[in-house]
């Protein structure tokens, strides 16, 4: 009875090494080692198109893949739209992109919507209180951009009451966190 337990055991390890044997190596990762999704395959082209300086390419990739779901395109498109860049300058979808983005809680997304809002951009009215709503949710999120614009908001006293001690915490934050005009600024202020 041994020898015949030996013997399956022999046959299950030898079946199991040759069908590993016959996985083909996964060729599309992420950082992570799983599998990139269609968006994320998609995503890179369009780095990669744009990089090239092939703007129509990049454009097309950068579409497919925010329609295939990757919330990190969102932006993409919407500056796309925005600037023209591989498309026609279109306010109202960089706005919608824009939009996107910001609700599903890209940071980047988020200063772009608030930034639009308070400086009345991509043909909304000026709304410097919904502009400093999405501006502190993009801070949260830490986007370094909404920290300097927010400083500068509260250092004028433009859109809020004037706060010059909240104004410089926040470029000290944006500072930190790589913003090279924070950085500028408060060398600026500290000569």
């Amino acid at each position: 009875m041994r020898i015949l337990c030996l013997i399956f055991c022999a046959f299950c390890v030898s079946q199991m090494v040759s069908a590993q044997s016959e996985v083909p190596p996964r060729i599309a990762t992420n950082n992570v080692g799983k599998m990139k999704t269609k968006g994320e395959i998609l995503f890179e082209k369009a780095n990669q198109a744009f990089e090239n300086q092939d703007d129509e390419a990049a454009f097309k990739y950068y579409l497919q893949s925010a329609k295939a779901g990757y919330i990190d395109a969102y932006v993409e498109v919407g500056d796309c739209y925005e600037q023209g860049w591989g498309v026609e300058i279109n306010n109202e979808k960089a706005l919608e992109w824009y939009k996107k983005s910001a609700y599903a809680s890209v940071a980047l997304g988020q200063y772009l919507l608030g930034r639009a809002y308070f400086l009345g951009l991509l043909g909304l009215e000026v709304d410097k209180q919904k502009g400093i709503e999405w501006l502190w949710k993009a801070e949260s999120g830490l986007s370094e951009d909404a920290a300097a614009f927010l400083a500068d908001c509260f250092i004028e006293g433009n859109g809020v009451e004037q706060n010059i001690e909240e104004g410089v915490r926040l470029l000290k934050e944006a500072a930190e966190w790589g913003n090279e005009y924070a950085q500028k600024e408060l060398a600026r202020r500290y000569e």
